[in-house]
């Protein structure tokens, strides 16, 4: 994880045993990747917790990409 993964990692830690909903590093960078390679340019996310996942998807959209 780079420095802004890690810092979230590190907060949602804090909050205790309810950190566990949080998704694991290899997962966000799974999301990542499968959302480069489909190329995609609009996504919703719905139930974000902290915010890991949906910082994985923004990362992976297209140029001009959205997250909702």
């Amino acid at each position: 994880p780079d420095p802004v993964q890690q810092s979230l990692i590190e907060a949602t830690a804090a909050l205790g045993p309810v950190a566990r909903m949080q998704i694991a590093p290899e997962q966000g960078a799974f999301m990542t990747f499968l959302v480069r390679a489909l190329g995609v340019r609009f996504a919703v996310e719905v139930g974000t917790f902290t915010g890991y996942s949906a910082l994985a998807i923004a990362r992976g959209l297209a140029p001009g990409g959205r997250l909702l």
